[in-house]
């Protein structure tokens, strides 16, 4: 009979500390990547001045031919860098807009993943500042012309900027599409997944209370179990924050992640950190408990 109950009890303290080590990592989940909140505040640390320039070079002018044969790439070229400037407040709400229209798909209230970034405050951004430039010094063939010629000989420019940019499942791809529908299945199924390992953690619990039938022995037995695993979970975090500090630093992480990549792994690892302190600082109260009423026993 001893056996056996040592047995169950063995077997209940290695589930039990899986499964407290599992929830630091779906709690982890649900304070950060899961929610939107902290997704829209992780993006908005970005470099947005690189972001803007990628947006405006890669998305906005790549899309708009040049017809006509003059040297305005210099002008281009300091027009995107003020406009930069200007579009800091612009693209923290389209920020915040596909990251919002994201969450919505992959929580199963839109049934299409589907943004549209409207160009518009770009593209007459980018007409005031290029046509300033041009104007305020021409080049060779247009330093003769008003500035209303100019302006008409830009248009066909200007004309060819597109007024939209949409994110949507053709433009990301099958396979970028399968990765995120797969997210997708997970977070239909979390709330079930978070609240049964919460009800299966306070089972074990109990049952390791009534198969102990003793204050000292439940507590000492709940103690070690905590207190292991929060250090184990504190273990896990240091070490993700070591792994995450040299992987930055890499040649192959862009420059403008370096510095953002662990200040972000800091903010996604927070909740595990408390974590880890709080089942470490519950096992070590019972833990006296278990000792103290052992005396008093006495």
């Amino acid at each position: 009979m001893n056996f056996l109950k040592s047995f169950g009890l063995a077997i209940l303290g290695v589930f039990l500390f899986l499964s407290l080590s599992f929830f630091g990592l779906v709690f982890t989940l649900d304070q950060t990547l899961l929610n939107r909140d902290f997704t829209v505040a992780q993006v908005e640390k970005l470099d947005t001045a690189t972001l803007a320039e990628y947006i405006i070079r890669d998305q906005v002018i790549s899309q708009a031919t040049i017809p006509i044969t003059l040297p305005i790439d210099t002008f281009i070229a300091g027009a995107v860098d003020e406009t930069i400037t200007d579009l800091e407040p612009w693209l923290k709400q389209q920020a915040r807009d596909v990251t919002y229209s994201i969450y919505d798909y992959l929580e199963g209230k839109s049934q299409n993943l589907s943004v549209v970034i409207p160009l518009e405050t770009v593209k007459e951004l980018l007409k005031n500042n290029i046509s300033e430039a041009v104007i305020a010094s021409p080049p060779p063939g247009l330093t003769d012309m008003p500035p209303a010629t100019i302006e008409r000989y830009l248009e066909p420019f200007y004309d060819r900027i597109p007024s939209s940019f949409e994110i949507d499942e053709a433009w990301l791809g099958p396979q970028n599409m399968a990765q995120i529908d797969m997210l997708r299945q997970l977070v239909s199924h979390f709330n079930i997944i978070y609240y049964a390992l919460i009800g299966f953690i306070l089972f074990l619990i109990l049952m390791t209370i009534l198969l102990h039938h003793s204050v000292r022995g439940s507590t000492r037995a709940l103690g070690a179990t905590f207190f292991s695993c929060g250090v184990f979970s504190y273990g896990g975090v240091w070490l993700a924050k070591y792994v995450i500090g040299t992987q930055s630093a890499l040649p192959q992480v862009p420059v403008y992640l370096q510095s953002w990549l662990p200040q972000l792994m800091t903010d996604i690892l927070s909740p595990m950190e408390l974590y880890s302190f709080g089942l470490a600082g519950v096992g070590i109260v019972l833990l006296i408990v278990s000792f103290v009423y052992r005396r008093q026993a006495e």
